[in-house]
């Protein structure tokens, strides 16, 4: 089985591909991906995408450059499910945040006009991997995303996804360069954490139940290109979370000629 999903108007992302053992090694997972290809060629999809661990020899295998896969961007990922563990965390930068002079203004994403966050998003100075769309967006939450102002205008974002299993998918945080060590990333990230994950009070939570309510999980991933990120991740982050990830993306161009 394989599944994808749109990430944006042309470009479909692997979410999941998976052979059972006993039928591995008779090149089901390149057909499963050729098919893929040749419907994304009738419907236009100009772009495949795929992440996976580092670790998965399945996945390097059937995406390699002599097959049109890109090399692959390395990316560090974080998974939290302890409250125990990132309540202290929590609590430290939101006693951190609340000395900061705030010259900008953070809304909910569900209460933006989400042609403004696209016409924001296509600006040069925006990284490809921070662009939003209206796919993209319309599969974020709009309550627990976040879109950054300054003097009314958009300078950046934290979009959100759902994951299986109750988790948080925190995959697109990116600020402007002028607003990037005012710590505004960091007040909308740890007010979405706080919602998402620590609605109740700590004290209720025991060692039996010990998750995030109403989501047990976050999880973080960190592009290369996004140091801020990586450093904030790697300092604040990584004491509280329970498991660190080594990822790679990768993407393939699909041949859109006559005669493919």
């Amino acid at each position: 089985i394989l599944i994808a999903e749109k990430s944006q108007k042309q470009i479909l992302k692997i979410t999941y591909i998976y052979v059972k053992p006993m039928w591995r090694r008779l090149t089901i997972g390149n057909a499963l991906i050729q098919r893929l290809e040749q419907d994304c060629q009738v419907k236009g999809i100009t772009t495949i995408t795929a992440t996976f661990d580092r670790g998965n020899k399945a996945m390097n295998a059937l995406s390699q450059s002599h097959k049109g896969w890109s090399d692959g961007e390395r990316l560090n990922a974080y998974t939290f499910k302890s409250r125990a563990a990132m309540e202290p965390i929590l609590q430290r930068l939101e006693t951190t945040m609340g000395h900061r002079t705030q010259q900008t203004e953070i809304r909910a994403l569900s209460k933006c006009n989400p042609q403004d966050i696209i016409h924001a998003s296509e600006l040069n100075h925006v990284p490809q991997w921070a662009q939003l769309n209206a796919t993209n967006l319309s599969m974020a939450i709009g309550d627990l995303s976040r879109v950054i102002f300054h003097n009314n205008q958009i300078i950046g974002w934290l979009i959100t996804f759902p994951l299986l299993d109750e988790t948080l998918d925190y995959r697109i945080l990116w600020v402007n360069d002028d607003h990037r060590k005012t710590g505004i990333a960091i007040r909308a990230l740890t007010a979405i954490i706080r919602q998402a994950h620590f609605q109740d009070n700590i004290e209720t939570a025991t060692p039996a139940n010990d998750l995030g309510n109403p989501w047990p999980k976050g999880f973080f991933i960190m592009h290369s290109q996004n140091q801020a990120m990586i450093n904030f991740a790697n300092k604040r982050l990584a004491p509280g979370t329970n498991q660190r990830s080594s990822l790679i993306f990768r993407e393939k161009q699909i041949n859109h000629g006559k005669g493919k």
